[in-house]
């Protein structure tokens, strides 16, 4: 409860949804008469015969199309379609709004015709199945789809709340509680904003569960509480999110208004400009439905549904609506204040959402046209025949960059082989250089042992020279060893000698002392007895 109260203090305090265009908007005001700008607040039901001179001479706002207008060749609707916004261009200086309810399930336009799946399910059953995700990505394919037939309102989402299967109304509802459907409408706006395409809500105050009024009046007896608590939110929710446009239904809601349906009665287009604040484009439902025409004289209708304070009329009765309008604001019955409130807000909106629609200027002949569609097959043709050309160039390109990028290889091959080949010649240079090495090492080696044999036969020499110098009469060394040899056997045979002779004599002396002993002994033993 607290956020719905801030959502409406800022909505209180926040400036007016296309305020920044209406400066510009009144430099068209000025240059328009006043059925000019009458004309601007009709949106009438396109009439395939009448609307070129329709917007020539009465200068309507826009038109409404039907499933009837799209059952024809895609290349067909964009060409009718683009000569309307090129007549309305050059008459007015302004595009055409173009609307449509595309709302998906039992309400289709467009996609039954030009979908190749068929017709848009209805976004309760996107919403059971994928949630709100679903639902705003095919929200995005309906708006690729409008923009191809260069539409530029989409009359949807449906707002309402109904949770009741026995509701008219269900249907082409969310199916869920008021919490629930707000925050559907919240983003599905977003999306439309954010993508700069026209959505509106309805149907204003809430439709409830009150039966259909394309057939008779509708009498909903609710207390305003039930508005407050639940159908307003979805409403609100939309305007936090700068919704557009917002649609009134022609249901007779008494807890505000006993007397006139919603989309007439001044009452509830105050609660929708004052209490939730919002300053965007008001339209009524089709003023030619059943419930009006059963509540009015059809002509009276229109007036009541500019005095209550609508911007847009839809209508399918155009010639008599707009001749009413005129004919009460000539005459005082609506004050031209009024008039110029709602086109200049009509205008602003264009400023904002249509400018961007930019079709060619300028009334052509059917000849014109046939020359200019033929230029333009020639130009696809060209086109066409670049692109291929372009495509064969790429291509060509591509195979030379592969070619060149196969020579690189083989040039970083060669390139590779090439330092290994030198890697591989280094490594014997290595080689040879250390056999080189090794080789002048054992030369060294060789050359020093020659050099001491050299030195040592040189000792040998000068030893003989030495000797032969001093008159040496010894003999060469193997003689001499000889002669040592037989010295020392000699002389160790005079050892022996020497020796033998020794203990020959020692054994005779030692014999003879023992025998004087003996002899000593006996003697002594004879003089004792």
């Amino acid at each position: 409860m607290l956020i719905n109260y801030f959502l409406l203090f800022a909505l209180c305090y926040s400036s007016e949804l296309f305020e920044e265009y209406y400066k510009e908007a009144e430099k068209y005001l000025e240059k328009m008469t006043i059925k000019e700008r009458i004309g601007q607040m009709f949106f009438p039901r396109y009439d395939a015969k009448n609307a070129s001179d329709d917007i020539q001479s009465k200068k309507p706002g826009g038109f409404v199309l039907f499933g009837i207008d799209f059952r024809y060749e895609e290349e067909y609707i964009q060409n009718y379609i683009t000569q309307l916004q090129n007549l309305s261009n050059i008459s007015m200086g302004l595009p055409l709004g173009l609307a449509v309810d595309e709302e998906g399930g039992t309400v289709n336009r467009v996609s039954p015709y030009h979908r190749p799946q068929g017709k848009f399910p209805s976004p309760q059953k996107i919403y059971n199945e994928s949630g709100i995700q679903g639902i705003l990505d095919i929200d995005q394919e309906k708006r690729d789809l409008l923009r191809k037939f260069f539409l530029n309102v989409n009359l949807a989402p449906v707002a309402d709340i109904s949770y009741n299967p026995d509701d008219y109304i269900y249907d082409r509802t969310l199916g869920k509680l008021p919490n629930e459907t707000a925050d559907y409408i919240a983003a599905d706006v977003e999306g439309y904003v954010n993508d700069s395409f026209s959505c509106c809500a309805k149907h204003f105050p809430g439709y409830g569960n009150n039966i259909d009024t394309h057939g008779d009046i509708a009498i909903d007896n609710r207390p305003y509480e039930t508005f407050l608590n639940e159908d307003f939110k979805t409403f609100e929710a939309g305007i936090a999110k700068k919704i557009p446009m917002i649609l009134v239904s022609h249901n007779i809601v008494t807890c505000k208004d006993k007397k006139y349906p919603s989309s007439l009665s001044k009452t509830w287009h105050d609660i929708l400009r004052n209490d939730l604040n919002f300053s965007g484009l008001i339209l009524t439902d089709d003023l030619s439905m059943g419930a009006i025409k059963k509540y009015t004289d059809n002509v009276s209708e229109a007036v009541l549904a500019v005095q209550a304070g609508n911007d847009i009329l839809l209508t399918s009765d155009y010639y008599i609506h707009l001749e009413a309008v005129i004919n009460a604001v000539e005459s005082g019955e609506i004050s031209e204040d009024i008039i110029n409130t709602a086109c200049r807000r009509i205008i602003a909106w264009k400023l904002k959402y249509l400018l961007n629609f930019d079709p060619d200027e300028g009334e052509e002949s059917e000849e014109e046209e046939g020359k200019e569609e033929e230029s333009k097959e020639k130009e696809s043709k060209e086109e066409e025949s670049e692109e291929e050309e372009g495509k064969e160039e790429e291509s060509k390109e591509k195979e030379s960059k592969e070619e060149e990028s196969e020579e690189k290889k083989e040039e970083s091959k060669e390139k590779e082989s090439k330092e290994e080949e030198s890697e591989e010649k280094e490594e014997e240079r290595k080689e040879e250089k250390k056999e080189e090495k090794e080789e002048e090492s054992k030369e060294e080696e060789r050359e020093e042992k020659e050099e001491k044999g050299e030195s040592r036969e040189d000792k040998e020499e000068e030893e003989t020279e030495s000797e032969e110098t001093h008159g040496s009469d010894t003999e060469p060394k193997e003689d001499d060893s000889k002669t040592l040899i037989i010295v020392f056997s000699v002389l160790g045979s005079v050892v022996i000698i020497g020796v033998i002779i020794f203990l020959i004599y020692w054994f005779k002396f030692r014999g003879r002392k023992k025998n004087v002993e003996d002899v000593s002994d006996v003697g002594l033993l004879s003089e004792g007895k």
